[in-house]
């Protein structure tokens, strides 16, 4: 069994007054590493990396799927960055996402790939 931590799309470093672990790429290693374990994992968000404000979504990628700690990846596009940006068709975003799949091939990720549909 693997648990895979899902990242909400808020971009503070608070909520409600109540500190939040994981608002930019570079933090989710934190959630790794907390409990080190093949069961604990991530669902990684391509858009929701992409949004964040700081880090490379090519190497938080790349850096995740190399520890094999990526449960499934939503691949989810978007224009922009916080506070401005807007998720978008899967081709049509920021985001390469051939070259996100292609970090994907070279790191052996045998996980699932949810697709994501434009929300209304």
């Amino acid at each position: 069994m693997r648990l895979a931590a899902h990242r909400r799309t808020i971009h503070h470093a608070d909520m409600r007054q109540q500190p939040r672990l994981v608002y930019q790429p570079q933090m989710y290693q934190r959630l790794i590493d907390l409990a080190p374990s093949r069961s604990n994992a991530l669902e990684l968000c391509v858009g929701t990396l992409a949004e964040m404000t700081e880090g490379n979504i090519y190497d938080a990628v790349d850096h995740t799927a190399n520890q094999g700690k990526i449960a499934y990846i939503h691949l989810r596009n978007v224009v922009g960055k916080v506070p401005h940006y807007r998720e978008t068709f899967i081709d049509e975003g920021d985001v390469d996402m051939i070259r996100i799949l292609a970090i994907l091939y070279r790191n052996d990720f045998d996980g699932v790939l949810i697709p994501t549909t434009l929300r209304k």
